[in-house]
């Protein structure tokens, strides 16, 4: 199966489970992994680099819990689109 065909196969497991702002983020998570406009490097077993653009977010796994440091996800308290990449990505 293709890294795409993945991608959009994990995207739809989920997206029943989250609330309307999450799954916009979802799409563009999913929308932005398949352009290229996002992409993720693992930096060690709990962190994620998430480059956007000309930005990157670093995103973090505790075994718990996912956080990110952008300020969509600090402000707002939503799963961003950063967070989902590297989720997808992983």
């Amino acid at each position: 199966m293709s890294e795409i065909n993945m991608i959009d196969k994990i995207a739809e497991r989920w997206i029943a489970k989250l609330n309307d702002n999450e799954k916009s983020r979802l799409q563009r998570a999913v929308e932005g992994l398949k352009s290229g406009a996002l992409r993720v490097t693992l930096v060690n077993d709990t962190a994620y680099q998430v480059a956007n653009g000309e930005r990157t977010y670093m995103v973090r796994y505790d075994g718990d819990r996912w956080a990110c440091e952008c300020p969509d996800f600090l402000n707002r308290g939503f799963r961003c689109k950063h967070l989902f990449a590297a989720f997808l990505a992983q």
